[in-house]
């Protein structure tokens, strides 16, 4: 779909993986998931007025929602959400 899209070399995806991970769960889990949904209902559609006017009312709910309302929150306290896990160190090990 094109969405995402990088030019890498071999031995840098790796670390260009694990920086698209890390940026994906920064994200809210059922914004991410409304979202997917989104794009494979998009997908080969027409864009009419109706179908702008309920992705508009999908996003202001997604915003209202205690998820949304969390993120807010946390941006303007300058943290973390709730459901973002902080990272580990790699030579703790698994845990």
């Amino acid at each position: 779909l094109g969405l995402v899209h990088e030019v890498a070399a071999t031995a840098d995806l790796p670390a260009l993986r694990q920086q698209l991970l890390t940026t994906l769960l920064r994200n809210g889990p059922a914004a991410l998931r409304a979202c997917k949904r989104l794009v494979h209902e998009l997908v080969g559609a027409d864009w009419t007025p109706e179908l702008g006017e309920a992705t508009a009312r999908l996003i202001a709910d997604l915003r209202a929602s205690p998820e949304g309302r969390e993120g807010m929150q946390a941006f303007l306290g300058k943290r973390a959400p709730h459901w973002v896990v902080p990272p580990t160190d790699p030579a703790e090990g698994p845990h």
